[in-house]
């Protein structure tokens, strides 16, 4: 679980490394929020692999993760 959660953190810090220009909100704060949303939507997919297409899934994973933070 772990690797995991350092696989999600990295990605994501990696995607939002320009939003701490943005906000005032701590980006370690603004990490941790989406890696356990990240992890709680994929526990959903492996409890329920036949509800979502797996392209489809990833696709709302990649919506729901913001661009911009303010």
């Amino acid at each position: 679980m772990n690797i995991t959660y350092y696989t999600i953190e990295t990605n994501i810090k990696k995607n939002l490394k320009d939003i701490d220009k943005h906000t005032d909100i701590p980006i370690d704060i603004i990490t941790k929020f989406y890696v356990s949303a990240v992890i709680n939507v994929c526990t959903e997919y492996i409890k329920n692999p036949d509800k979502y297409n797996i392209d489809d899934f990833v696709n709302y994973i990649n919506r729901l993760l913001p661009a911009k933070i303010n």
